[in-house]
C-alpha cells in the first residue's frame, strides 16, 4: 500500500471527535485500465469513510495526493447518459428557478469534461466557469462559451476567479 495523509480534524468543522463509520479496506484508483499482470502491483489506498460527532459531516481522511489522483485521470462524466440527462435536468431546474441567465455567473468546482457546463451555456448564461486540475479532462471541453480554469479549487483561484469575472451567482460543485 502506497503511503497516505491522515487528516486529524474534521474538513468542515475542524472537529476532532471523529468515528470510522466504513472501512473498504485498500482500493485502487477508479478509472485505471491495467493489465492483468499488474494488478498485483496496482498502488492501493485506504478508503475508509468518517463521521464528525460536532456537524454530522461525512468525509475521507485517509488523503490521497491530489496531484497523483488527477494526474492520470481516465473518468468522462459525459460518458454516461443517466449522468448527462440529470445534469441536463439540473441546469434545467437551476436556471428556472434561481438564474437570470443573461446575467449570471456559475462557477463549477470539478466539472470534469463540461456535462453540466454545456446545458448552462445552451439556457444562455453569461459566464460558465469549470474549475478542475485533470488537465486530460478538461482539455476535451471545446466551447467558447465555457472558460475553463485547469487547476485545484483553492482561495487563491477562487479570488482570481472573481478579480477577473466578478461575484458568482452560483457555486456548484
Amino acid at each position: 500500500m502506497t503511503k497516505l495523509a491522515f487528516k486529524h480534524r474534521c474538513a468542515f468543522c475542524g472537529g476532532r471527535e471523529l468515528e470510522q463509520i466504513i472501512d473498504f479496506g485498500d482500493m485502487a484508483l477508479a478509472g485505471g485500465f491495467i493489465k492483468p499482470a499488474d494488478f498485483a502491483s496496482e498502488p492501493r489506498y485506504r478508503l475508509r469513510v468518517f463521521f464528525c460527532m460536532q456537524c454530522c459531516a461525512l468525509q475521507l481522511l485517509d488523503i490521497v495526493d491530489p496531484a497523483h489522483l488527477f494526474g492520470r485521470y481516465f473518468y468522462f462524466s459525459s460518458a454516461i447518459r443517466s449522468l448527462r440527462e440529470h445534469f441536463l435536468d439540473y441546469a434545467n431546474e437551476v436556471v428556472a428557478r434561481f438564474l437570470k441567465p443573461d446575467r449570471a455567473t456559475v462557477v463549477e468546482i470539478g466539472c470534469n469534461d463540461g456535462v453540466l457546463l454545456k446545458p448552462l451555456a445552451d439556457q444562455g448564461v453569461r459566464t460558465v466557469i469549470g474549475v478542475d486540475p485533470a488537465t486530460n479532462i478538461v482539455r476535451t471541453i471545446n466551447d467558447p462559451r465555457i472558460i475553463v480554469v485547469n487547476d485545484f479549487f483553492t482561495s487563491a483561484v477562487a479570488g482570481r476567479i472573481r478579480g477577473e469575472r466578478g461575484h458568482a451567482d452560483l457555486v456548484v460543485a
